[in-house]
């Protein structure tokens, strides 16, 4: 469900503020084509609108849940952001040291598309279209 509450939004980022930088919620949620959804545990993903591309977002996940909790939680939300928005595209980077979002990325059908080198460190670049999630879904 999609939520405009800005303390669950930072409680939920708090837990990766090494890795942020100059990320403030309040200004974030006031760009309309920003999205941020949240679960009943208070799993946040975040889906920023990329100036100059259409239809297309960079994915942010902030997830308290793990594993297969975590992985059901990640499918609801693409379930939303695809057939309820005006999303085509989501990009993101991974930290490369994160390697149980790395397997995520790869099993909720992400491809990636190479590494590159960030302030907090190398992360690999992933995409998924919408096309490829209906793909996807329908061989569920």
């Amino acid at each position: 469900m999609r939520t405009q509450d800005v303390q669950k939004i930072v409680a939920a980022v708090s837990q990766y503020s090494e890795e942020i930088e100059g990320f403030n919620p309040s200004e974030w949620l006031k760009n309309d084509l920003n999205i941020a959804l949240i679960n009943d545990n208070e799993d946040i993903a975040l889906f920023e609108h990329q100036d100059g591309l259409v239809n297309t977002v960079c994915g942010h996940y902030f997830f308290w849940s793990r594993g297969k909790e975590a992985y059901a939680a990640a499918q609801e939300f693409l379930k939303e952001i695809f057939t309820s928005t005006y999303i085509e595209t989501i990009t993101g980077l991974t930290p490369l040291e994160h390697k149980g979002a790395l397997w995520m990325n790869r099993k909720l059908g992400f491809t990636e598309h190479g590494d590159v080198q960030t302030v907090v460190g190398p992360c690999r670049f992933v995409l998924l279209t919408k096309g490829q999630w209906k793909e996807l879904t329908t061989h569920e």
